[in-house]
């Protein structure tokens, strides 16, 4: 949206910011809610898809930046792509930590 490069490719952006918050959401709830789980998480989400996507990784930032540009013609439609790839990632976070974190049918037995 703030990133000139991403103009038009909504699938790519998409990706970029399902994946940055499925790993958020991941890194949080697997972590235990660690205090450094969150932020290195977001730090590297930001590295790798911050020149694809702005990084934004929340709905609540991208929401914030379409507010503080005033393009709102030409960010609606990309906004509104970069909210629903986040709520799809949240989910998918969601059900990757609760495969991983999972009780089983059997504990092993020592």
């Amino acid at each position: 949206m703030n990133n000139p490069g991403a103009e038009g490719c909504y699938k790519t952006v998409a990706v970029y910011e399902m994946l940055g918050q499925a790993a958020l959401v991941y890194a949080v709830i697997v972590s235990g809610g660690h205090w450094l789980a969150g932020p290195l998480t977001l730090m590297i989400f930001i590295t790798v898809g911050g020149p694809v996507s702005g990084g934004h990784a929340n709905a609540s930032q991208t929401i914030a930046s379409f507010i503080l540009y005033r393009k709102f013609e030409r960010d609606f439609w990309m906004a509104i792509v970069m909210i629903l790839a986040q709520a799809v990632g949240c989910f998918l976070g969601l059900f990757l930590s609760w495969t991983v974190l999972m009780p089983t049918e059997r504990d092993p037995v020592d």
